[in-house]
């Protein structure tokens, strides 16, 4: 798919998108994780943009709840709902998931993980705890992303950025795109 030809959407970190038309989604993270969830049959997509594991509150995230996009754990639940209440089964879904550099090693928490490690602990609980399996990765290491997800294909362009550059950093790209 050829997104020059498709509207843009830049997906800002604690973001979500929802698409049943063709649309290109683009974001860069660093620490932050994406997921992406697309169902074939439908061609329909969404991707989140998560900065932190959890959220404090521990309630079930309402769809009303202006915060909670923040967190990875209550955006794909959130991304969930969305679906289900679309009549589409979460088995259908395929998965992929992308993000959680350790570009920031200062900020390793008590744990002594990092937070981009605390991110994708969280998503592989969230995720593997809805019974689903990723069908593609591309985590971790010290060089952030930059992303272009296609939702009506399920299609994922991925670009590496230089070591140490954050999501909030002016990226540098340091290789050619390559499918997701």
């Amino acid at each position: 798919m050829n997104s020059t030809t498709l509207p843009m959407v830049y997906l800002q970190p604690g973001e979500m998108h929802f698409a049943s038309k063709p649309v290109a989604v683009t974001t860069v993270l660093g620490s932050c994780v994406s997921v992406t969830l697309h169902e074939p049959s439908s061609g329909m997509g969404a991707i989140c943009h998560g900065l932190l594991p959890s959220c404090a509150n521990k309630d079930d995230c309402a769809l009303s709840c202006n915060t909670g996009l923040r967190f990875v754990e209550c955006a794909i639940h959130r991304m969930l709902t969305i679906f289900r209440n679309k009549g589409i089964r979460r088995q259908s879904l395929e998965v992929k998931l992308f993000g959680g550099a350790d570009v920031l090693m200062s900020q390793a928490g008590r744990s002594g993980l990092t937070v981009g490690r605390q991110n994708l602990i969280k998503a592989y609980e969230v995720i593997g705890g809805e019974g689903m399996r990723i069908a593609s990765e591309d985590v971790g290491g010290c060089s952030g992303r930059k992303i272009i997800f296609f939702p009506a294909t399920g299609e994922v362009l991925l670009k590496r950025l230089a070591a140490g550059m954050s999501s909030h950093d002016r990226p540098v790209m340091k290789a050619a795109w390559r499918n997701g």
